[in-house]
């Protein structure tokens, strides 16, 4: 995409490409130039085959949708959105940090654990955010609320933001579902294998509450343990792993954890999806209830200390 603005922001730097059509940018308001870039940019192009370009900007709508109506601390608000000389965009807000997966260091395949104390803060966050996407509602014909049955469906260390204040922000609600989107324009196999519950793997179930608290308790395995879960060399070997993990095996559990810690591990890695929690605000106020939540503040502090010096650790190797 050659042009420098869209929707009156500035696109000063394409920093990554969100699958076929997609582009991502880091932007100013047209009226600041001078500023850092304080906002994100997600913009869907034209040109793809008529099916897929339907597809995508389908669900490109419907994360635009779910973003309107979530006001909630644990995503980044939305400050616009629409079609300009075609090309679908919505504005967000830009979080300086880094993703889970760069802190847990995921990528240079060297994983490593946090304390748990971070640990029950950083997923109690996350949990705290699937707790308001599960909630949407909307009236029904007799002006009832009523759950419009949304889900993540991409939880993964990837879309886990963390900023060096502590923040912490689940993105891309690119691939995730609901009844807002027809189930024909609903990728089935969507979200990273790795972090999908054995269901939808190995049996090619549907997502659902249960798909997206099993995600959350991969996430959290690896964060105590520094070691990854269930990611093989491939996506055969990843499968395997599925098929074979038993956390009632007593080389995948996770010592000196609270009760409440150890039940939401527990409970949540299970493969049977019905000894799962039935919610995810019930794994928040076990995470809440954990002993471990009880130094919230400090774990923020510290939290964004770690992101602070993966930030200058970056900036120093690359030269900056």
């Amino acid at each position: 995409m050659e042009r420098t603005s869209i929707g009156g922001y500035r696109l000063v730097q394409q920093v990554t490409t969100g699958g076929p059509g997609c582009l991502h940018y880091f932007a100013t308001r047209e009226e600041d130039p001078g500023n850092v870039p304080e906002y994100f940019v997600k913009a869907l192009l034209p040109g793809l085959p008529e099916r897929e370009e339907a597809l995508l900007s389908a669900q490109f709508e419907h994360e635009v949708q779910l973003f309107e109506t979530l006001n909630h601390p644990n995503f980044a608000s939305l400050h616009a959105s629409g079609r300009e000389d075609s090309i679908l965009y919505y504005v967000v807000d830009r979080i300086i940090g880094v993703d889970l997966a760069e802190l847990l260091g995921h990528r240079e395949g060297v994983p490593q654990a946090l304390s748990s104390e971070i640990a029950v803060y950083l997923m109690a966050q996350v949990a705290n955010a699937v707790v308001g996407l599960h909630g949407i509602e909307q009236l029904d014909e007799n002006g009832a609320p009523d759950l419009i049955d949304a889900l993540h469906r991409d939880i993964c260390p990837a879309n886990v933001l963390l900023s060096t204040d502590g923040d912490v922000i689940l993105a891309d609600l690119g691939c995730a579902s609901s009844r807002w989107l027809a189930n024909e324009m609903t990728v089935r196999d969507a979200g990273a294998r790795a972090y999908m519950a054995p269901e939808r793997v190995i049996g090619g179930g549907e997502a659902t509450v249960q798909t997206d608290l099993f995600a959350l308790a991969v996430m959290l395995w690896e964060i105590l343990r520094g070691e990854r879960c269930l990611r093989g060399v491939n996506d055969i070997s990843t499968m395997e792993n599925i098929a074979r993990f038993d956390i009632s095996n007593a080389s995948n559990r996770v010592t000196g954890l609270s009760p409440r810690l150890s039940e939401v591990l527990r409970r949540n890695l299970d493969k049977d999806p019905g000894r799962r929690f039935a919610t995810s605000h019930q794994v928040l106020s076990r995470l809440s209830q954990a002993t471990e939540s009880e130094h919230a503040a400090r774990a923020r502090i510290e939290l964004g200390k770690m992101v602070q010096a993966r930030l200058d650790a970056s900036a120093k190797s690359s030269g900056r």
